[in-house]
């Protein structure tokens, strides 16, 4: 098996336009070719950036002027690589930062240009992952919806975003979808912005069903020139699942079966080996915090539950957290800073836990903690000095957040499911009782231990010297 050139793979003579041009010329020319993205080129410096549609839903927004050049617009750089380079050597810089990398000749002349598609479009279906379903990528993920009266002006605020797509619904049912694509044609066309998104929304919705296959969904995405697909179960809107989620998969399934035929793959060892680490690492880590994301923490707790069951005598404990208020921190301040904000709590919740404690994102600005070896009482302990920790700590430029926390304990052959659904419980009665609270579920008894109750226990805990969170730290 041989990987390909990016040289082979890209598509020539890619769409393009001079820096010197204005940005409404840019967006004629995109609309023109049906495009989201197009490459500037400087023919003075011979270097290549992008103008994409969210450079343009952003100008939209605040109102800046289209007729400058793109010159004076700070267009993100295109990365450019060598025709002759191998695919494996740039796969970690598509899946890191860029949806597209350059293809130059050796006199740095652009002579083509590789995306997500035309990964997809190279790989072998015959030894992509056959079996796994589609629902496995994107379990309880959130979902960016609107309702069909919503105004264009909305809708395009929401885009500028979160870059993707945004699912129209009406009586609960997806209808249609707006793309950042679409974005382009809905500016160019100067729509009125009080226009409803039924009116110029892409319908009908395709679909895939979630039973299908990530070879099916593979099919799919190039028969239709997709960049996402949409996914549901009967009439319900289960997820989006893009081409990059993917993408990463069928490479890392394809560097597990380069390591079981090492025999007959010497010409990529080297390629592979300095690949592999990185691409699993992209696919079980969150890409703003670093920490577990959703699908490394369910696989993690798989693992430790089957434990668990198997010896009978182990305790484990688990802690869902949220962010109070977070939406408020973007609105105010912006998503960097939002996102900085997120950053920071984590780094505080890291701070005293084992190495055999694991955090994860479970979406947004909510977080999950599993403890193992931990029973109820100092699970309850450990969240309330996290929330001390955040709630004390002074973040530049907003001041004082709080958390709000959910603690439950894993019981015998229960399932993994119900024990996170009892910490969501947890973690909605503490919001219930007024945010920047602790509440703990006592499976045993059905019912949620007092402020009293976990003060006491991490009282006792102190005066008996031992089970403290900081000394475990050292176990």
């Amino acid at each position: 098996m041989v990987f390909p050139s990016i040289g082979e793979i890209a598509v020539q003579h890619p769409v393009s336009i001079v820096g010197s041009a204005s940005i409404a010329e840019a967006m004629q020319r995109m609309v023109e070719k049906g495009l989201r993205d197009i490459v500037v080129v400087d023919s003075n410096n011979k270097t290549f950036s992008l103008f994409t549609a969210n450079d343009l839903i952003y100008l939209n927004t605040h109102g800046l002027d289209l007729a400058q050049p793109l010159t004076e617009y700070p267009c993100r750089a295109l990365p450019c690589f060598p025709l002759t380079t191998n695919i494996l050597e740039v796969f970690g810089q598509l899946c890191d930062d860029d949806d597209y990398l350059g293809v130059v000749t050796d006199n740095n002349e652009l002579m083509g240009i590789v995306s997500y598609s035309d990964l997809i479009s190279s790989i072998d279906p015959e030894i992509i992952i056959e079996r796994q379903e589609l629902y496995d990528l994107f379990r309880l993920r959130e979902i960016h919806t609107t309702s069909a009266q919503t105004p264009i002006s909305s809708v395009l605020c929401q885009l500028e975003l979160i870059d993707d797509c945004i699912i129209v619904v009406a009586t609960d049912l997806p209808v249609g979808i707006i793309t950042t694509k679409d974005a382009v044609r809905i500016i160019a066309k100067q729509l009125p912005q009080e226009m409803s998104v039924s009116e110029v929304m892409t319908q009908p919705l395709q679909t895939v069903p979630h039973t299908a296959t990530i070879r099916e969904a593979l099919e799919f995405i190039n028969k239709n020139h997709f960049k996402r697909i949409v996914v549901t179960e009967g009439n319900q809107l289960l997820g989006v699942v893009r081409q990059r989620e993917l993408v990463n998969l069928a490479y890392s399934r394809w560097a597990e079966m380069l390591r079981n035929h090492a025999a007959e793959l010497q010409e990529v060892v080297m390629l592979l080996e300095r690949q592999t680490v990185k691409l699993e690492h992209l696919a079980t880590t969150d890409p703003l915090t670093g920490i577990a994301n959703r699908q490394k923490f369910e696989k993690r707790i798989r693992q430790e539950l089957y434990r668990v069951n198997r010896y009978g005598k182990e305790r484990l404990s688990l802690i869902l957290i949220d962010l109070d208020h977070f939406k408020q921190v973007n609105d105010n301040y912006g998503h960097p800073v939002g996102d900085r904000v997120l950053k920071e709590v984590v780094e505080l919740l890291k701070q005293g836990l084992r190495t055999t404690d694991l955090l994860g994102r479970w979406g947004g600005e909510e977080f999950i903690l599993m403890l193992p070896l931990t029973g109820l009482e100092r699970a309850a302990y450990t969240a309330e000095r996290l929330r001390e920790s955040v709630a004390g700590n002074h973040f530049e430029g907003i001041g004082q957040l709080t958390i709000s926390i959910g603690v439950a304990e894993y019981h015998k052959n229960n399932e993994m499911i119900s024990l996170i659904e009892q910490a969501d419980t947890a973690l909605y009665q503490a919001k219930n009782k007024g945010r920047n609270q602790v509440a703990v579920y006592d499976n045993s008894r059905s019912h949620f231990i007092s402020d009293t109750d976990l003060v006491d226990a991490g009282n006792s805990q102190d005066n008996a010297g031992n089970n403290h969170p900081d000394d475990a730290a050292n176990d």
